[in-house]
């Protein structure tokens, strides 16, 4: 039979073990859910439909892991989906940048929720016909895009989010988790697209 202090250290031992076991599991499952290193890719490239009339664009948002990947890209409001959470900066052949923000719906009809998309393992999402018409200038105040003829380039920017961290909880309520999913979280820029006005966007005047 065990001595008593023998029989503690016994059983002390053990349990470090355990614990440590279960410390390298956690850590294990830990890195295995993050979201290595490159693994998004997004393109900016021309739309066939209508290039004579006006420049239109799409996104392409390439999977580079062998996992599924889940991005909150905007809100969904009333059935229609809004990737508010993509930014593009154009830049004319004077250097002056403007950073575009997506004109939302004036009011809310039907229900409001996140624009939530799952890319499978190395697959691609497109959100095309992206139209610059859609978009304002927010430099030095928002205001309608008015843009001369000429050339320009244009650049995307995606920065992953959580939805849940939209909704404030009420005072004395813990944090509120309506949707489950394991989202990507980072930011990542696009290549750069060149491209020609050859007719104004916005007003006769468009400075």
């Amino acid at each position: 039979m065990l001595r008593n202090d023998v029989l503690m250290r016994v059983l002390i031992r053990h349990r470090l073990t355990v614990i440590l076991a279960l410390g390298l599991l956690v850590s294990a499952q830990s890195i295995a859910q993050e979201t290595p290193t490159g693994a998004l890719q997004l393109e900016l490239v021309r739309d066939g439909v209508a290039q004579s009339v006006r420049p239109l664009f799409k996104i392409e948002m390439h999977n580079k892991t062998a996992l599924p990947l889940i991005l909150c890209l905007g809100w969904n409001v009333g059935q229609k989906n809004y990737a508010g959470e993509i930014k593009f900066s154009l830049t004319d052949v004077n250097g002056r940048t403007r950073h575009l923000v997506k004109i939302d719906p004036a009011y809310v009809a039907g229900g409001m929720g996140p624009y939530i998309v799952t890319i499978p393992e190395g697959g691609t999402f497109e959100l095309p016909s992206i139209n610059l018409e859609d978009y304002w200038s927010y430099e030095p105040k928002i205001a309608v895009l008015a843009l001369p003829a000429g050339r320009y380039s244009l650049t995307a920017e995606y920065t992953g989010q959580n939805p849940n961290d939209d909704f404030t909880p009420m005072p004395g309520q813990p944090p509120f988790h309506q949707y489950t999913q394991n989202f990507w979280i980072g930011a990542i820029h696009s290549d750069v697209m060149a491209f020609t006005l050859t007719s104004p966007i916005g007003h006769e005047d468009a400075r």
